[in-house]
């Protein structure tokens, strides 16, 4: 059978084997079977495995179970949240808090959501995300389903183009973090596209696959979801650039990329990546592809590159301030005008479009991770 026609039969790549949507929709049902089973609302989920994950994921939605994910599994991290969990899933063991068994499962519950489109008709329940803040310490952030199937609709909307070129994906980023739940788990999902459960570290790993797939499906077209710094790393001697007609895209998020590293991967890959602006708090606020026209024209005028508003977001600057603030469908409203503060620091240009200045804190990001100098200090 032909590359196209299977695609929407198919979900995950996985140690060489392809998974089919059927096949996750049964393991799904499984685990809603051993979490129906139990009293616990609160439950930690970490698993380094993108398909055990997704299916766990969606497996407590499903049961509208509020799901915690911490950014790691070190023992440090999950005994420092041990407060706001009843019960573990996964790949984790904490000491005085019990785990759900989800592998010894005899269960007869069969799935009548056959299709992505019920899947995510019933997607319910809320998760919560860990981040250290403008202060360094550790902050919980709660998402409901509406609003991140709201996210959702409206980044298929903005990259219709990118998602329907694409039949596979490939990432470099963790499903724990909500950039790679959104981009490499939850939108690949709705939209069809083939998920490969690992996440490569290395750019020559990613090579070896794509040049591996390629000879068994001709027509495969593969979306990378990177961030800044393994983008600047990769350009400078770009391994990729072996397989550049099997890559359709790249996206990245969790820091502005230089101008000179957008434009090397522009120049060797014939792709610009399209960058996401925004937070855990925020959600996606902008994005911006510094190959465009309108970044060009500003460019000529010797201004950085600036950002577009996605759809449904507004923003302010604070007078006085210099601060962005947002109203999002993503943030649950903070003042009485419904916008959110951010540290950000923007010079404004039209109702859509902003230029970023740098942070009102002292926050700082290396490699897509907060530092915040005075927790250092301290």
């Amino acid at each position: 059978m032909k590359w196209a026609l299977l695609m929407n039969k198919l979900c995950f790549f996985r140690s060489g084997e392809i998974i089919s949507f059927d096949t996750f929709m049964a393991d799904i049902s499984k685990v809603q079977a051993a979490i129906k089973a139990t009293r616990y609302q609160n439950i930690l989920l970490f698993e380094a495995d993108s398909y055990r994950f997704s299916v766990r994921f969606f497996a407590l939605f499903l049961e509208k179970r509020h799901v915690l994910l911490p950014p790691n599994g070190q023992v440090e991290t999950l005994s420092q949240l041990a407060a706001t969990y009843d019960a573990t899933l996964g790949d984790i063991n904490v000491v005085n808090k019990p785990a759900i068994d989800c592998l010894n499962i005899t269960s007869d519950q069969m799935t009548l959501l056959n299709t992505r489109e019920m899947l995510f008709e019933q997607f319910r329940g809320t998760v919560t995300f860990f981040t250290s803040g403008s202060t360094g310490e550790a902050k919980a952030i709660t998402k409901n389903c509406q609003q991140l199937m709201t996210e959702i609709d409206v980044l298929l909307s903005t990259f219709t183009d990118v998602f329907t070129l694409a039949n596979i994906i490939v990432s470099t980023v963790s499903h724990q973090h909500i950039y790679g739940l959104l981009f490499k788990i939850l939108l690949p999902l709705k939209s069809g596209q083939l998920i490969v459960n690992d996440t490569f570290e290395y750019p020559e790993h990613i090579h070896i696959f794509l040049a591996q797939q390629a000879t068994q499906f001709p027509t495969l077209k593969a979306l990378l979801i990177s961030s800044p710094a393994h983008l600047k790393r990769l350009v400078h001697d770009n391994i990729l650039m072996g397989a550049k007609e099997k890559l359709c895209g790249v996206f990245s998020s969790g820091g502005p990329l230089t101008l000179e590293t957008s434009a090397s991967f522009n120049q060797q890959m014939a792709i610009s990546p399209i960058e996401i602006f925004g937070s855990t708090e925020t959600g996606g606020i902008a994005w911006r592809c510094q190959s465009s026209a309108f970044a060009q024209s500003h460019l000529a005028l010797k201004r950085v590159v600036p950002w577009q508003l996605f759809f449904g977001i507004q923003y302010n600057e604070k007078q006085s301030e210099g601060r962005l603030e947002v109203r999002s469908p993503y943030i649950k409203v903070i003042d009485k005008e419904g916008f959110y503060l951010t540290d950000d620091l923007i010079e404004p240009l039209d109702d859509k479009h902003f230029v970023l200045l740098g942070r009102a804190d002292r926050t700082i990001k290396l490699e897509e991770k907060r530092v915040n100098l005075s927790h250092i200090e301290q």
